[in-house]
């Protein structure tokens, strides 16, 4: 899905990063919609799960995603 194939570098946080705000933008995740977690993120974007950890951290401040008391990750309403 985001893996870009024939690709041997892992892609660096800020890749990651933009690439998870992309798909936001785009739809892919709507408002209110699961988010992945950071081993999915790991798994769909070919990254480390420490980027993706801090791909999530970063998300969670500026809110874009939000986590319940599961720890299940959405996304924020407030990205219509």
């Amino acid at each position: 899905m985001f893996r870009t194939p024939h690709r041997e570098a892992r892609p660096s946080f800020s890749e990651v990063a933009k690439t998870m705000l992309e798909a936001i933008r785009e739809g892919q995740f709507r408002d209110g919609e699961r988010f992945p977690n950071p081993d999915e993120i790991a798994q769909l974007t070919g990254a480390t799960l420490v980027d993706s950890l801090q791909v999530v951290s970063t998300l969670l401040s500026d809110r874009t995603i939000m986590q319940d008391f599961s720890g299940r990750l959405f996304v924020s309403q407030r990205n219509g």
